[in-house]
């Protein structure tokens, strides 16, 4: 029980290793109940509805709150426990998570768009810089096995946005790139 918590929530896992967490069994139901929907299996078909499209976006680009790890870890633990990618698939070299919130993200996606240099999508850049950590790959060629290091930076975002189904707004889909 406890190995299929920890694949669940790895930063139990740093917890343990560190010596902070206590008691493993009490400290992963405290973490299950603080959020019973988040560990159930997530792979939901792709909706056409902005709030599965909001978390996943979320999930897999944002760290609002900016989790306090130390910087040999911050990648490697946030790519994994937010499925960023999927077993076997390439490492990618490089991902970036934006520390703003969803507000600021969607602002972007009213800005003048652009074609996209490696999707068919339109990009849309952010006016002001914001803050992020770019996880530069280290090592491994496939996922798990993707080794990352974490730098801290302020540039601009470039995003690619969609609109949701019977909607003239767009919402940030992808995080394409950052700029200067």
């Amino acid at each position: 029980m406890i190995l299929t918590l920890l694949r669940i929530h790895p930063l139990l896992l740093l917890l343990l290793l560190q010596g902070l967490a206590g008691d493993p069994l009490s400290v992963a139901k405290e973490l299950l109940a603080e959020q019973p929907g988040q560990h159930v299996n997530s792979r939901v078909p792709w909706a056409s509805n902005l709030s599965y499209k909001k978390k996943k976006f979320m999930d897999k680009f944002v760290d609002e709150l900016m989790i306090p790890l130390p910087p040999d870890v911050y990648c490697n633990i946030l790519i994994r426990s937010r499925n960023v990618m999927v077993s076997s698939s390439p490492c990618k070299k490089e991902h970036y998570f934006i520390h703003s919130s969803w507000d600021n993200l969607r602002n972007v996606c009213k800005n003048n768009k652009f074609p996209c240099k490696n999707s068919m999508n339109s990009c849309y850049q952010s006016t002001a810089y914001m803050d992020m950590t770019v996880c530069q790959l280290l090592d491994g060629d496939l996922f798990p096995y993707c080794e990352y290091t974490s730098v801290k930076k302020r540039k601009k975002v470039v995003l690619s946005c969609k609109k949701l189904k019977d909607s003239t707004s767009l919402f940030p889909n992808t995080v394409e790139t950052i700029a200067d």
